[in-house]
């Protein structure tokens, strides 16, 4: 039995992955883009006189905290004389008389005033230091802003942001494009695996209904008395609104039968949707004459008219006509080429279009035909065996090509 759900998720694992890889790459290039445009913004409302004034505004900031560490440098050396000046006067008072002497005491008074004196000018020598640390790179910061600005290149910096945007818009697009592959991978796939869990839940219930009959109908087989017998029909009514189970399972094994046969049914165009939702169609080679014609009435180009614009939206398109359309049309094939804008291609003199379709398509992995002829002569071909064939109907005015979920009036 078919497991619903892995294929379903392999199927999307490489959407998945693809949206995941466009989203990182364009979120990079969006921040790319918002530094150029920050850029950019710097540059029209800066100017240079700005930028020269702020530079020599930080230099006079520098020269002054320069100045105001050489005052302090000054001030430590006289405080450093004056302390050792008088940290020589200063006597021991392992010599008790010493502890008596009123000047000693001073001395020691006026050492200890010229430390702390020495103390706070170190702590503001250093808070000088980082304020010059600072003030030397704003002065680097101003000198690199004033050479940036020299420097700046702003229509080369316009052309960067152009640049940038259109790969933006040009991922996006593909973006948008994967996510509704994924929609309409979602809605061919998920009512199938709807429908496939129906089938199993039916049969399960089928197979449960087919055991329980199966079993009082070999209970009545083992009874040994009319009144096990009866017990055992008075079950099978209460279960299955008939006391005989050869008439519940008369019913039930055809139809476990039936549904075994839809849900594999089922199974089969589950792989085959999912086979074809997963197919990257590159290039559409279309088959021209094909689209002509409703049943076998020539009903000319107005099918290829509403279709083609949208087709070449998604895929490269490639027109091939037998060469009896030019009369059928009373047009050249430049004429048809400039009208759909695709290539478009004649085969020459009595050459049917089915040779030059194969032979593109096989030559093309990423290429696939459209048109409802089934290419019996062409079986050995890679487009045919890999079935890269898509099938239309034109009916009522309308043209459907499901493997493309494409229904539209023309």
């Amino acid at each position: 039995m078919i497991n619903i759900q892995p294929i379903h998720e392999t199927v999307l694992r490489g959407i998945r992955e693809e949206l995941t890889s466009l989203n990182k790459t364009r979120n990079g290039l969006c921040t790319q883009l918002e530094g150029l445009r920050e850029g950019l913004h710097w540059y029209e409302t800066t100017t240079l006189a700005d930028l020269e004034r702020a530079l020599i505004e930080r230099q006079n900031e520098g020269e002054q905290i320069k100045n105001e560490l050489s005052g302090i440098s000054v001030e430590q050396e006289t405080v450093a004389k004056s302390l050792n000046e008088l940290r020589s006067r200063v006597k021991t008072f392992f010599n008790p008389k010493n502890w008596f002497d009123s000047t000693q005491w001073k001395l020691r008074e006026q050492v200890l005033v010229f430390q702390n004196k020495e103390r706070r000018l170190n702590e503001t020598k250093q808070l000088s230091i980082r304020r010059l640390d600072a003030a030397n790179t704003k002065i680097t910061q101003a000198e690199t802003n004033i050479h940036r600005h020299k420097e700046f290149n702003r229509d080369q910096h316009v052309t960067l942001i152009e640049e940038q945007s259109a790969k933006v818009k040009e991922l996006e697009e593909k973006i948008g494009s994967a996510e509704e592959r994924k929609r309409k991978i979602d809605g061919r796939l998920f009512p199938i695996c709807q429908e496939l869990e129906k089938y199993d839940a039916e049969i399960k219930q089928a197979k449960g209904i087919i055991t329980i009959a199966e079993g009082y109908q070999q209970g009545l087989r083992d009874a040994d008395n009319s009144y096990e017998r009866r017990e055992i029909h008075q079950k099978c009514e209460a279960a299955f609104g008939t006391g005989y189970p050869e008439e519940v399972l008369r019913d039930a094994r055809p139809k476990l039968n039936r549904l075994t046969r839809d849900r594999a049914k089922a199974a089969e165009r589950l792989e085959e949707a999912a086979k074809r939702v997963s197919c990257v169609i590159e290039t559409l080679i279309i088959d021209g004459n094909n689209l002509c014609y409703e049943d076998k009435t020539f009903i000319g180009l107005c099918v290829l008219e509403v279709l083609v614009p949208l087709l070449k939206k998604m895929h490269t398109i490639i027109l091939v006509f037998d060469a009896g359309i030019r009369r059928k049309v009373q047009a050249s094939q430049e004429n048809l080429q400039e009208q759909f804008g695709v290539k478009v291609h004649i085969t020459h003199g009595g050459k049917l279009a089915d040779e030059t379709l194969i032979s593109l398509a096989s030559a093309d992995p990423g290429a696939f035909i459209l048109s409802n002829d089934r290419f019996g002569d062409f079986s050995d071909s890679s487009a045919v065996r890999e079935n890269r064939l898509i099938k239309h109907e034109i009916i009522n005015g309308r043209v459907l090509i499901h493997d493309l979920d494409i229904n539209i009036r023309f």
